[in-house]
């Protein structure tokens, strides 16, 4: 029973070693889009509150939400632990936005 176990702790640990951080030039791009794709929802959410809510700008918040989803999932594929940082992060301030506008649709 314990030498399965112990293939176990090593099969774990042999998987924790495939996860990389990338090359530096991934790392400067990824921020860099990172943070252009965080600020262009944060502007939305901060023009948002000049104008009415409508079931369209529903719509193009889910969308973006699912294709960061998308991009999470990829980065849990690939293994790379930087890419899956900056993806959750924006994930993060748009899941912020839908919230945002369920609630001005008084859905939530």
């Amino acid at each position: 029973m314990k030498t399965s176990r112990n293939i176990n702790q090593k099969q774990v640990l042999s998987n924790l070693s495939e996860w990389k951080w990338g090359s530096l030039e991934k790392i400067i791009i990824y921020t860099l889009c990172g943070i252009l794709f965080t600020l262009s929802i944060i502007i939305d959410i901060t023009t948002r509150y000049k104008k009415e809510i409508k079931i369209k700008d529903l719509y193009i918040v889910s969308l973006s939400l699912i294709g960061f989803i998308g991009l999470f999932i990829f980065q849990i594929v690939n293994k790379w632990i930087y890419g899956l940082i900056v993806i959750g992060l924006t994930l993060l301030v748009n899941l912020y936005s839908l919230i945002d506008i369920l609630k001005k649709l008084n859905i939530i």
